[in-house]
């Protein structure tokens, strides 16, 4: 069977489907299932794909081999963020599945593209809010990578400053509490906080989800706090300046969270 026929044919389906080869980079992994109604555990092992097959995946559209000058034209936008309210609030960036990142400013109608940021997709971006200084970006690959923009010294550039890679499984989600402060979600149901000033270690983990963290928002009013959603059906609220950061569990949903929003202005959740 030719990879061509295992790939799905939908943007959608194919974006799923990538995201269930989020442990890829590893020799093997295990996939453990509870059923609450019949009280088991279902274990599934499955073998490492190694990274000429993800090659083949991410380079293929449709059925057919898509030669990597024209990939740009097929790939899919898995992201979008706006800038904050600054100089630099005509701006927004995304990112795509053949691992780029582009930033375009609606005022200046100009655009810059990193190409090759990543060897596979690229599923998760943010704008840093206070001056629009820092992008980061990540996806399968677990990486997460921060790029300096709109320095005076390099307008028009786009510069890698810092790799973050504690997380072990593929970036589903980040965000800036501040100009020196990133947090971040993951297939490994791991929420992280980083100090982007230091050498690409994350200054501490919160590991509250069991699931999947899909999803996450900082709060406008208070940078200190955000919320969460997971694969676990619930959205959990942080304070990271608490020892016990988890302050409120949500737990009302019987399906995963796949976005959370602080409303504006308001300490209220939309989920």
């Amino acid at each position: 069977m030719n990879i061509e026929d295992l790939l799905p044919r939908g943007k959608r389906e194919r974006l799923e489907y990538y995201r269930g080869l989020v442990e890829i980079n590893k020799p093997e992994f295990t996939l453990t299932k509870y059923n609450e109604e019949k009280k088991e555990t279902t274990t599934l092992t499955s073998s490492a794909v190694n990274l000429a097959l993800k090659q083949e995946f991410f380079n293929t559209r449709d059925g057919k081999k898509v030669p990597k000058q024209e990939d740009s034209k097929y790939s899919g936008v898995t992201c979008v963020c706006w800038a904050g309210l600054n100089d630099n609030q005509d701006q927004f960036a995304y990112v795509d599945e053949m691992g780029s990142v582009t930033l375009k400013d609606l005022n200046k109608k100009i655009d810059f593209c990193e190409r090759g940021i990543s060897s596979s997709i690229l599923s998760a971006c943010a704008l840093e809010q206070v001056n629009t200084r820092l992008l980061a970006c990540g996806g399968l690959d677990t990486r997460i990578c921060v790029f300096a923009i709109n320095r005076k010294e390099e307008l028009g550039k786009i510069t890698k400053v810092k790799d973050l890679t504690d997380h072990t499984g593929m970036i589903t989600c980040c965000g800036f509490l501040d100009e020196n402060h990133l947090v971040s979600g993951s297939n490994d149901s791991t929420f992280l906080l980083w100090d982007i000033d230091k050498a690409g270690r994350s200054m501490r983990q919160f590991l509250d989800h069991e699931a999947e963290v899909a999803c996450l928002d900082v709060c406008e009013e208070d940078g200190n706090l955000l919320a969460s959603g997971s694969g676990d059906t619930t959205v959990r609220l942080w304070d990271i300046r608490m020892k016990e950061a988890c302050i409120r569990v949500f737990d009302l949903s019987k399906h995963s969270i796949n976005a959370v929003k602080f409303m504006p202005g308001r300490y209220f959740i939309i989920e």
